[in-house]
């Protein structure tokens, strides 16, 4: 029996699954897992997003493949087209910038 008391928030409470049943059903609804999210000023979130390889030859005839990305706004519905093809690190850029901005509220799902 240990001597100190740890308060009630340090405590470990039961292991419980990370990912709730709202996670995977806004999954099914919008494609792919997003790489990461950023969260406007109404609440509504970005996601940026994988997309496949792509490849890109340099100026001195080197071609390397890398993963392309894009985003999308989940509030105003914005995002990158489909030929928008980023690096992670660009996409990422632009997400956050459009988060800083956006005032868009989540959609309800009451009406859906």
């Amino acid at each position: 029996m240990s001597l100190i008391t740890l308060p009630a928030f340090l405590t470990r409470r039961k292991d419980t699954d990370m990912t709730s049943q709202t996670d995977n059903e806004s999954t099914e609804k919008t494609g792919p897992a997003p790489v990461m999210r950023f969260l406007t000023l109404g609440g509504a979130e970005v996601h940026v997003v994988e997309r496949g390889r792509d490849q890109r030859t340099t100026f001195s005839g080197t071609t390397y493949g890398f993963t392309v990305h894009g985003w999308t706004c989940h509030g105003c519905n914005r995002g990158s087209d489909y030929y928008d093809r980023w690096e992670e690190w660009e996409a990422r850029d632009k997400a956050n910038a459009h988060a800083e901005k956006c005032r868009a509220m989540p959609k309800s799902t009451a009406h859906a």
